[in-house]
């Protein structure tokens, strides 16, 4: 993203819900050789990538060998999460 008229950053969410019916949605994210560049978000104070709520033990995401930089915020944020 290098349009410079945007004010705002690109942010990645990961996480685990169970929707009202009881049904559970467990979120997984892997990224291998993935550059994140202008993401974060200053205004909100959102990281560029978000775990939150993430510890299903069977479903790991995994961060290996990735480039995050010119961040609005902070690259990276666990907010009650495990197994990353």
């Amino acid at each position: 993203m290098n349009d410079v008229a945007v004010p705002w950053g690109c942010h990645v969410l990961t996480t685990d819900l169970i929707l009202s019916g009881l049904t559970p949605l467990i979120g997984k994210s892997v990224f291998s050789f993935v550059e994140f560049a202008k993401c974060g978000q200053a205004d909100t104070l959102k990281a560029a990538i978000r775990f939150k709520k993430n510890n299903n033990p069977d479903k790991r995401s995994e961060l290996i060998h990735n480039a995050i930089h010119s961040a609005g915020a902070a690259g990276i944020e666990l907010e009650d999460s495990s197994n990353i």
